[in-house]
């Protein structure tokens, strides 16, 4: 989007992202659209019965998916309904097919056997010899059939860009090497596809991929990524309609056996219709929609595993018009540091724009708790269940992302286990444990409600989703331990942890509670706070004193009993409320200022307002005496209408010659524009000064909104009085300068009126 200028604003770049609500247009049977009015908790608790179908979702696309990595159908089979209570949607099976070597017996990780072996087929039809782990096809029906009667879906690895070798060869690049790709593949594709193996459908020369990704032409990198051999496995000609067709086949043969869709392995490595010419092909349309136009009743679900780039020139459009595609990179990149090392590492929670076409968008991407890839080549081996669980907490979270979980053989955090584990086996681990139950659970429930996340406040990341649930999590070493964090969207109430059961409380302002020894906590709403309709009845005379004689003749307002209203005051409240100061002996009472029963960061944002000679409510009563010579010299004036509740977002405000724009309690109206002309996501985030405010650095993103008025787009948000500094930035990408030549203030509407009874403009240079 363009933004036009409606105030001089100085643009300051930072790389803090965040995400505003949005909402998934499918929503699941069983999901809740209109949340319980009093408890979404014992709602969830219900939905998530054997009785109404674990609370899964209809379509694999909204729910979360289980990597079953190598069980046989047989285990998978016997774990379905724990899987099911466990709030996976499906089942993502290792590939069925016929492969080069038996496996039956082997073990997980060995010298010339392993997993891998499933990835190097010697045929595209579902594996009907005995020698095989994964089982046979009849296995593959009876678990198909079992996972449907319980609401489960089943998503088939499939692995067609290639096929196996007929050794362990490798290709040394070297002038002796034999460049004919028919003597590198496996003598058992003679049995399973005679027509792929007698006509030599592989491209060559044999050669393996060098990854060309940048730095050369488009087509170098294109040839580079399509015709040559991904990991010495001899490359498949898909661009011919015999190879094609064996596809289709397998494809058609799934569906029919059960299967609800289908996972492909090394996807960038296929050609599109939109590659260059000379190296583009039909096989997708050939392939998946042709098959999916042949089972109207399927939902044929589909993502590609795509990592990093899909080469020069060759934008991941090209694949999202087929299937939805991996983002490796959020997860290597954001989430994992930020969960590794502490949240200011990376980003928990990173933003994705809700349209585009080239880009990543919530539709488009699969995030995954980590990959079989990354958990064997010692990427993600380190991390622990903790780490793990907090990861699936930041990625299932989410809301509209299909999401991914392995169910890792072992949960040691090296993989020397594996030499003792057998292929087929299937073993509870992680993946069945409290955490992962919560987050699925989460999940499904909130299908279709926004989100608002946080990327970091105070080390902890949090995804609020509709009005009454959020995710918390406490990133780096952080377990267990009390949050008190900035609330956006909840409702008012007390809130139950469906992990440990703690109770959290939620005001207008703030979220607090005790996170338990997962560091991860998943909070419903467990009952509203009442809403309490203010007295019309005013006082007939000022108060004398306080309505308690505790702290009597002490100043409202001197927290630390120095007989001085100072900045110490304040800055005491705001420690007290984030757990780095204890109270002081009459905290409750003197720092009651604007006397509404509790001490919030409202009281410390009233002292600092007081301090500086800005208007204050007419509830304050900061600088007066308990109980002593000196009293109010003003009545306490209780409001005659119910305070500013926030209606649904967006605000539609009128812009009439004289602005009257929205405003909310407790916070500053901040109006902005993009002076400079940029295009793209526009983001403002605000913090406190020090390191000791509710809200510090790096910030929290600020919600905006736009309207047209005077053919201008104007953006405006509201930030609470209590944060003093702030900085905008545009779309995502690395910190970057921008252009500071021009005016460098922000127009502030402050939540209060003048003597005139209008709103006063102040401003605040960043």
């Amino acid at each position: 989007m363009k933004l036009k200028r409606l105030l001089s604003v100085l643009l300051a770049v930072v790389l803090v992202t965040s995400c505003v609500a949005v909402a998934s247009s499918v929503v699941a049977s069983g999901a809740n659209t209109e949340l319980a009015a009093t408890s979404a908790y014992q709602d969830m608790l219900a939905q998530t019965s054997a009785e109404n179908g674990y609370g899964l979702s209809s379509t694999v696309n909204d729910g979360t998916i289980l990597q079953a990595w190598t069980w046989s159908y047989k285990n998978i089979e016997a774990n379905l309904t724990t899987i099911a209570e466990q709030g996976f949607t499906t089942v993502q099976v290792s590939p069925p097919n016929e492969i080069k070597e038996a496996t039956k017996g082997a073990k997980f990780d060995q010298s010339n056997n392993g997993w891998w072996m499933f990835y190097q087929p010697a045929g595209f039809q579902i594996n009907e010899s005995t020698d095989n782990a994964l089982g046979t096809k009849s296995e593959f029906v009876s678990m198909c059939n079992k996972a449907h009667e319980l609401g489960l879906k089943v998503i088939v690895d499939t692995v067609i860009n290639h096929m196996g070798t007929n050794g362990y060869e490798k290709d040394d690049q070297s002038s002796s090497y034999d460049k004919n790709p028919i003597n590198h593949v496996t003598e058992r594709a003679k049995e399973f596809e005679p027509e792929i193996y007698n006509n030599n459908l592989f491209h060559s020369p044999y050669k393996n991929m060098q990854y060309l990704e940048n730095g050369v032409s488009q087509y170098d990198s294109t040839y580079d990524l399509t015709r040559n051999c991904t990991s010495h496995l001899p490359d498949l000609k898909t661009e011919d309609s015999r190879v094609q067709q064996a596809i289709y086949d397998y494809m058609d043969e799934l569906l029919t056996a059960g299967a609800d869709g289908f996972r492909f392995d090394a996807a960038k490595h296929i050609e599109t219709p939109d590659d260059i010419a000379g190296l583009r092909s039909d096989f997708w349309k050939n392939t998946l929609t042709k098959v999916r136009n042949a089972h109207p009743e399927k939902e044929c679900y589909a993502y590609g595993e795509i990592l990093n780039t899909c080469g020069v020139n060759r934008p991941y459009s090209m694949y999202f018009k087929f299937f939805e595609v991996t983002d490796n990179s959020a997860h290597r990149d954001q989430i994992m540091p930020a969960v590794r090392n502490g949240a200011s590492n990376g980003n928990a929670t990173p933003f994705y724009n809700d349209t585009g076409n080239n880009t990543f968008t919530k539709a488009n991407t699969v995030l995954w708790e980590e990959s079989h890839d990354t958990y064997i080549d010692g990427t993600t081996t380190s991390l622990n269940v903790v780490q793990r669980g907090k990861i699936w907490a930041l990625t299932a979270g989410r809301a509209g992302f299909t999401t991914v979980y392995l169910a890792r053989p072992d949960d040691s955090t090296s993989t020397s286990a594996l030499k003792n584990i057998t292929l087929g086996d299937a073993k509870k681990t992680s993946w069945s444990n409290a955490t992962t139950k919560a987050v699925n659970q989460f999940h499904n429930y909130f299908i279709g409600q926004s989100e608002y996340c946080t990327a970091n406040q105070s080390g902890n990341a949090y995804i609020e989703r509709g009005t009454t649930g959020c995710v918390i999590v406490r990133c780096g070493s952080a377990t267990s331990g009390s949050v008190t964090l900035t609330n956006h969207k909840l409702k008012a109430g007390t809130y139950t942890d469906a992990i440990s059961g703690a109770k959290f409380t939620v005001t207008s302002t703030q979220i607090r509670g005790n996170v338990g020894n997962t560091g991860v906590a998943v909070i419903y709403l467990d009952g509203e706070e009442p809403t309490q309709q203010p007295s019309t009845a005013k006082p007939t005379q000022p108060p004398t004193q306080a309505p308690t004689q505790y702290g009597q003749g002490k100043l409202m307002g001197d927290t630390d009993d120095d007989d001085t209203i100072s900045i110490y005051d304040a800055t005491l409240i705001q420690r007290v409320l984030v757990n780095l100061a204890e109270k002081t002996t009459y905290y409750d009472v003197v720092g009651d200022v604007d006397q509404d029963t509790q001490v919030t960061v409202l009281d410390a944002t009233a002292i600092q307002r007081y301090l500086a000679g800005l208007p204050l409510s007419d509830k304050s009563i900061i600088d007066k005496r308990i109980g002593g010579d000196v009293t109010p010299t003003t009545p306490v004036i209780v409001p005659t209408e119910d305070p500013y509740t926030p209606t649904d977002d967006p605000y539609t405000p009128t812009y009439p010659d004289e602005p009257d724009y929205p405003h909310r309690d407790g916070c500053y109206t901040v109006i902005f524009s993009n002076s400079q002309g940029w295009s793209g996501a526009m983001n403002l985030y605000y913090w406190t000064s020090g390191e000791e405010g509710p809200v510090a650095w790096p910030g929290e993103q600020m919600e905006f909104y736009d309207t047209n008025d005077y053919g201008q787009a104007q953006y405006f948000g509201f930030v609470p009085m209590e944060c003093d500094q702030f900085v905008v930035s545009a779309g995502t990408g690395e910190p970057q300068s921008v252009d500071a030549s021009i005016d460098n203030d922000i127009g502030v509407w402050a939540d209060h009126v003048n003597d005139e009874g209008k709103w006063e403009l102040g401003t605040w240079e960043l």
